[in-house]
C-alpha cells in the first residue's frame, strides 16, 4: 500500500487525511481509505478497506445534500 501512495505521488498531489487513513487524489476524484494505520511488522493496516473513483462534482452534490 505505501508502495502504491509513493508511486501515485510522483504524478499527483496526494491529501492525507484522517491521521493517514485515508488519501484523496482531487484530481481525478480517487479515494483510499483504511480503518488503522499499519504500526510494525503486522499485516493490519497494510491493506485499504476501501477505495472511491467518483466524478469532478461528487463531493459538490454530498455538501449540498447534508
Amino acid at each position: 500500500m505505501d508502495q502504491l501512495i509513493e508511486a501515485l505521488s510522483r504524478d499527483f498531489s496526494i491529501e492525507t487525511l484522517d491521521d493517514g487513513h485515508m488519501f484523496l487524489i482531487r484530481d481525478f476524484l480517487i479515494s483510499f481509505s483504511r480503518n488503522i494505520t499499519p504500526e510494525g511488522d503486522s499485516d493490519d493496516g497494510k491493506f485499504f478497506d476501501s477505495f472511491l473513483v467518483a466524478g469532478p462534482d461528487y463531493y459538490d452534490h454530498a455538501v449540498h445534500s447534508i
